[in-house]
């Protein structure tokens, strides 16, 4: 009764089943219910509670939705710099090889990760993922310190921090929930000037700068290789970014 099996299904989840019991398996409770849920022991469910995703704690997770835009091109950028000051074991997945993650799959990785990087489509209150979307109530609906483990999170995706400060955004709905440094964008935002934004933050973040100091590093480089006098108004300077968290932290 104490032993386990786990075998997992087509989609990459698992059963948990009992050595003892074959026919029986761990479920959530209430999987409808946003309050605490009770483990059971159930025989096979048709609505998913009894369908396990395993993620292991990393230094770095990085993931992007599946798309024709080139959203990973800067994934390999962040391992090497990162390695350098310590951040060796890390995800990552490939719009070439991964359908994306779930909203539940995104939530595991950034609780479980010290640094993660969502590149994705957004908007102010919310992001898409492959199950649908991932939105500031949901994340307000997590348990309060949910985060308490991740140092960093960055969403790469459009308007995530409109408004800023005191605002219903959702930055601040995801920095609201733990300790961590939580950065999106105030504008919307093209997906290779992201990718350069983040490749040119991470060195630099590497190299003792501070958060805030990292992405002021990143608006010089975007200023260099990206900006077009024409249209003023996609520029991602002008503190497009926005930080919710202590801004004066180093990471080296």
């Amino acid at each position: 009764t104490q032993r386990w099996k786990f075998i997992e299904q087509s989609d990459g989840t698992y059963k948990i089943s009992p050595a003892s019991n074959s026919n029986y398996f761990m479920a959530a409770g209430d999987i409808s219910s946003t309050a605490d849920q009770d483990l059971e022991i159930r025989t096979a469910q048709s609505n998913g509670s009894d369908m396990w995703v395993l993620i292991t704690e990393k230094d770095i997770s990085l993931v992007a939705l599946p798309e024709a835009y080139d959203r990973t091109s800067f994934f390999y950028d962040v391992i090497y710099d990162m390695s350098d000051i310590g951040y060796d074991d890390y995800y990552e997945n490939s719009d070439t090889i991964s359908r994306g993650a779930t909203s539940g799959e995104l939530v595991c990785r950034m609780a479980t990760s010290k640094i993660t990087v969502i590149r994705t489509h957004g908007n102010q209150t919310e992001i898409t993922t492959s199950d649908g979307t991932l939105s500031r109530n949901d994340i307000l609906d997590l348990h309060s310190h949910i985060f308490d483990a991740s140092e960093l999170i960055i969403y790469g995706a459009c308007l995530t921090g409109k408004d800023r400060e005191g605002a219903s955004n959702l930055v601040n709905a995801t920095h609201a929930q733990g300790n961590a440094i939580v950065i999106g964008f105030e504008k919307e935002v093209f997906s290779n000037e992201v990718n350069k934004w983040c490749s040119a933050f991470f060195e630099a973040l590497s190299n003792g700068n501070s958060v805030e100091g990292a992405c002021h590093a990143a608006d010089e480089y975007i200023e260099d290789t990206w900006y077009d006098p024409n249209h003023p108004e996609y520029d991602i300077r002008t503190d497009s970014w926005y930080i919710a968290g202590s801004s004066s932290t180093t990471f080296t």
